[in-house]
């Protein structure tokens, strides 16, 4: 999918809209829209660059390190993020080069001593010839301190619900004071957006989600009395909205809504 001129938050002020560039990728040459990254124009145009920190929706960090490229502008060379490098005219990347292979592979164990278990990494580090248990990190509590937890709480559902702590080595995502944070209203996007698996939602009479020391009380639909979503979530949500059709279907489990919309479907079909 072309996420490009799509509202990435990272976009240079003043480029005008629709302005083009040429650059080359891998002895391609690419026009692609001013302002964006070199991993989107790479994405817009089919080139695969493997990537863990990144989301089309939320500012680039350039944290875990896996999408870096060779970029070389007047005939300088450098390796670099690709999430966090601009295009510009001009512009040579090379996505797949000797010196990038071995600068990911040393990325990926590094990584794997971190989150050994996790399926997104272990495949990445099989195709990178990454060799699995040769050292596992004291740390190896299956997060890669990618950041996309906390940016996506902070950016996208409005609240700074757990951020990072400590420094170094002992670096990790948190809520404060190690304890609940109210702020947090249990949506999940964190756990959805995790690309190992760390961040863990269990959904019974109540959501749980350890990581953040967080319960919160499921509301029951409606139509079937299950227990469906985070209550104050689906309360956040209604205060947010205007249309009250929409509204009124938030008290209804997901099955229920489908249920719901295809006999409203049904009565149009029948007029």
């Amino acid at each position: 999918m072309n996420y490009i001129g799509l509202g990435s938050k990272h976009k240079s002020r003043g480029v005008a809209a629709n302005f083009i560039v040429k650059i080359v990728i891998n002895n391609q040459e690419l026009s692609v829209e001013a302002g964006s990254t070199v991993l989107e124009a790479a994405r817009a145009h089919g080139i695969d660059i493997p990537h863990l920190c990144y989301h089309p929706a939320l500012t680039p960090y350039g944290a875990c390190r896996v999408c870096l490229v060779e970029v070389e502008k007047n005939g300088r060379k450098q390796i670099t993020t690709s999430c966090t490098y601009p295009v510009g005219e001009g512009l040579v990347v090379r996505t797949n080069t000797e010196e990038v292979r071995a600068a990911r592979k040393f990325t990926i164990g590094l990584l794997l001593s971190r989150a050994p278990e996790a399926e997104t990494i272990k495949k990445l580090a099989d195709e990178y010839g990454v060799e699995p248990g040769l050292e596992r990190g004291e740390d190896a509590d299956g997060c890669i301190r990618c950041g996309l937890c906390i940016r996506v709480c902070r950016e996208l559902m409005g609240h700074e619900a757990i951020g990072f702590i400590n420094r170094g080595a002992e670096r990790i995502p948190e809520t404060p004071f190690l304890e609940d944070n109210p702020d947090c209203v249990a949506c999940g996007a964190c756990a959805y957006l995790c690309p190992t698996g760390y961040i863990k939602v269990i959904d019974d009479t109540t959501r749980k989600i350890s990581s953040w020391h967080k319960e919160e009380g499921l509301a029951e639909c409606r139509e079937c009395g299950r227990r469906f979503a985070p209550a104050r979530l689906l309360h956040k949500v209604k205060e947010n909205l205007r249309d009250l059709e929409i509204s009124d279907i938030l008290d209804l489990c997901p099955e229920c809504r489908r249920e719901k919309e295809i006999k409203t479907l049904n009565v149009v079909e029948d007029r």
